[in-house]
């Protein structure tokens, strides 16, 4: 939860549904043992669901949402989804990233981040597709699982440092993952962007305070808060809505 990215979507989401005359009821799911899902909603201590993030749970997903409606998961559209859901456009973003990175002569291009989630996966995705577009050859060795947190993303990047593996960019995950990088290369002697240019994903405000100031893909929350609110309501007066896609945007600054 103290993610900023989690944090200014709850918040847009508190607002829209607030405005709606509704309160806000938050949990939190760590555990997520068969039948988690169920519970919450056999709970009946809400009127309807808003899910931020698929994670690993498109199967938990899948199974309730025949026989419960009124549910927006912010997330990626999958194939074999039976869910509403609500989401940036994660394949464009990578591929504005990966060309804001060749358009300044970087070749060596690494991806910092997981690709287990759906949404992880659709930027790798977009990462690979803005590499075949700039006619540069993907490299397995440029691909850095990094964890999603600050300190653990700061460590993952240290270790691939400490490879000597050969590289002038980064694309990473989430502006948080950028940042960490930031420190890494610090500590490591790299300079950015002259060393090492990066583009992060998100445009939280940590993006815009980095040092430097951190070039990234915008997801426009407030316009997802908005539609996750509007299709929920629907969705609770009966009516079957169905997912929509994001635009992204680039937001060029000083580190790429």
């Amino acid at each position: 939860m103290s993610d900023p990215f989690f944090l200014e979507m709850v918040g847009r989401l508190a607002d829209e549904i607030t405005l709606r005359d509704y309160s806000v009821l938050l949990n939190k799911v760590i555990a997520t043992e068969p039948g988690w899902l169920e519970r919450i909603i056999q709970s009946h201590r809400a009127d309807g669901l808003l899910v931020i993030g698929q994670s690993t749970q498109h199967e938990a997903l899948n199974t309730v949402a025949d026989a419960y409606r009124p549910m927006v998961i912010w997330g990626a559209q999958i194939p074999g989804q039976r869910y509403c859901t609500v989401g940036s456009d994660n394949i464009e973003g990578g591929r504005l990233a990966v060309a804001r990175l060749a358009a300044r002569g970087r070749r060596r291009i690494a991806f910092l981040g997981a690709v287990d989630a759906p949404e992880a996966a659709q930027r790798f995705e977009g990462y690979r597709q803005g590499l075949d577009r700039a006619g540069i050859a993907f490299d397995p060795a440029l691909v850095v699982p990094t964890p999603y947190t600050m300190d653990e993303a700061g460590q993952a990047v240290a270790a691939f440092l400490a490879r000597g593996v050969a590289f002038d960019a980064a694309f990473a995950f989430s502006d948080v993952i950028a940042v960490a990088a930031f420190g890494a290369l610090k500590a490591a002697g790299r300079s950015v962007p002259d060393d090492v240019a990066v583009v992060g994903f998100d445009d939280v405000p940590l993006a815009r305070h980095g040092a430097p100031p951190l070039t990234t893909i915008r997801q426009d929350l407030r316009s997802g808060a908005r539609a996750m609110v509007d299709l929920l309501f629907r969705r609770m007066a009966g009516e079957d809505a169905p997912s929509t896609l994001i635009p992204v945007e680039l937001v060029p600054r000083d580190s790429a």
